[in-house]
């Protein structure tokens, strides 16, 4: 979403001063047409030539002050496309300006809505949601006979469906549905009630019952005029699963039947991205490279691609390859400098240099500069998305380098690459919650694990196999805890009568809650033996 301000205060003041000084009068045969003007400002905004539309806006108010469309075609217009870009501070001030200048025009009454649905919606983006939930009963109170209130219901229910506020969604989905049942959006509430259950068990990775809602949301729907859309969104919600068969196949059945459909051509690229995505994470690194390459020959003028090429960037870092991150990045500021994903890829791009920087720093063993350069980088970059998995890769690169320090027999060597590990680890589960915290933890352990530092090996298995339930290494996680005291007690830090009953209760929850994991077999076999 662009956040990219596409009118200037000085241009709205130039406008407003003319039209309360009335220096131009129109007749009706010299009223120029702004249709086509407005059309235009609206493709460039569509497109994300928010700088090429803000040029466009200041000529229609220094060409047409006092015109008697202005109001359509500057303010309701273009605050309705603030509205899509989620710029909802500068659609609230557009509509104030409709209520105070045109207080008796048809506009003034969509405008008192939309203020304050406006607002209900920017307090749902800040996450203020018991403000949000005050300002939409005052909303339902002031506005209960207005004909815009159907529409003005769903698309808060959308902002906190964005938002990932089930709950708060499918209430006001089903009030749409029950109350305005001859609205437009009775039929659209209805879709979307179906759409956030899939949805949220997604989220919920509740697979099975998510499938299962998806094919009575199919079959419910499969006349609606919005089902690509929705179909399109549940696609995503897979793709974000980092679920992408699922994704893909959602996609493919969208470009089968709904062809012509605009979400046909967003689920082409769609299945194009997520074929990428699919082979990074399955580490298949030459073909997610070929894939890029065809992806990017056969998209290049598709509208999306910027985000695309920034979020397929994001996966590579979270894969490690900070090389080929960088390359993407620096093709979305090159290639697309006027999108917003230019300016967020210019942000990332920084922390991905400095990684980089300090990852050749540890592997030619100058720790101490090593050690320095990551101390600025937590100051440098504290709220930085990508500074967790950042630190996550500087501890890995000193585990691998132990690891192969140990290979070699160089134990000494590995042992101090080992505590450095340790300590960039500690410091990443000490930064806020990110997905690369378990990570964090689990790796502690591994760590733990090597150095032969046991109990604290259980205590950080023990807190991923607690605190995160949904980690794709749970299972390894909990059979750990298992092995780990089959290795006191082969130490002898624990007594026979002790160890047994411990690691009998490790595997055989390995058993119980993960039967078809990789490590199933292994606990099974000790349970038989003993």
């Amino acid at each position: 979403m662009c956040r990219t301000h596409f009118f200037t205060l000085k241009a709205l003041s130039v406008f407003l001063f003319l039209l309360s000084s009335q220096v131009f009068v129109y007749s009706a045969e010299s009223v120029p047409d702004l249709t086509s003007a407005k059309d235009e400002v609206c493709n460039l905004m569509n497109s994300g030539r928010f700088s090429e539309a803000a040029v466009l806006v200041d000529k229609f108010i220094a060409d047409n002050p006092g015109h008697p469309d202005l109001p359509d075609t500057l303010f309701y217009s273009i605050a309705e496309k603030c509205r899509w870009s989620d710029k909802y501070e500068e659609e609230k001030n557009l509509y104030q300006q409709i209520i105070q200048n045109y207080p008796n025009s048809s506009y003034a009454s969509k405008a008192r809505l939309g203020f304050s649905r406006a607002q209900i919606q920017c307090l749902i983006l800040a996450k203020d949601y018991s403000r949000a939930k005050e300002a939409f009963d005052k909303l339902v109170v002031d506005f209960s006979g207005h004909p815009d209130l159907p529409d003005a219901l769903y698309w808060i229910a959308e902002r906190y469906r964005w938002a990932h506020r089930w709950q708060e969604a499918s209430g006001l989905y089903q009030q749409i549905a029950q109350n305005h049942p001859d609205s437009p959006y009775a039929a659209r509430a209805s879709l979307g009630l179906a759409r956030a259950e899939v949805l949220s068990l997604i989220v919920a990775q509740d697979y099975s019952r998510a499938k299962r809602a998806f094919d009575k949301l199919v079959t419910d729907f499969s006349g609606h005029p919005d089902l690509p859309e929705t179909l399109y969104q549940i696609a995503e919600g897979y793709r974000w699963a980092d679920k992408y068969e699922t994704a893909k196949s959602i996609y493919q059945q969208i470009i089968q039947n709904h062809h012509g459909n605009p979400y046909a051509v967003r689920a082409s690229l769609g299945f194009a991205r997520a074929e990428v995505l699919s082979l990074i994470v399955a580490q298949d690194y030459s073909r997610a490279k070929k894939a890029f390459d065809k992806l990017v020959a056969v998209f290049s003028e598709h509208p999306d691609l910027p985000d695309t090429l920034y979020n397929i960037a994001r996966r590579w870092v979270y894969s490690g390859d900070y090389l080929t991150a960088r390359d993407v990045f620096q093709r979305v500021i090159q290639h697309y400098p006027t999108s917003p994903y230019a300016d967020k890829a210019k942000e990332d791009l920084q922390i991905i240099i400095r990684g980089l920087d300090i990852f050749s720093l540890i592997e030619s063993g100058q720790a101490q500069a090593a050690q320095e350069a990551m101390g600025q980088l937590v100051t440098d970059f504290k709220n930085h998305e990508l500074l967790p998995h950042t630190m996550f890769t500087c501890g890995d690169k000193y585990f691998t380098k132990a690891c192969q320090e140990r290979d070699k027999g160089l134990q000494s060597e590995a042992t101090e690459d080992f505590k450095r590990a340790l300590d960039v680890w500690k410091k990443l589960v000490q930064l806020p919650n990110s997905a690369a915290t378990v990570e964090g933890y689990y790796h502690l352990a591994g760590c733990y694990h090597q150095l032969g530092e046991y109990e604290r090996a259980i205590e950080h298995y023990t807190k991923v196999v607690d605190g995160y339930p949904n980690y794709r290494l749970v299972w390894d996680a909990q059979f750990m805890i298992g092995h780990t005291y089959e290795k006191m007690l082969k130490a002898g830090l624990i007594s026979e009568s002790a160890a047994k009953p411990l690691i009998s209760a490790a595997y055989k929850k390995v058993l119980e809650e993960y039967p078809d994991c990789a490590a199933a077999k292994a606990a099974q076999s000790w349970l038989n033996r003993n």
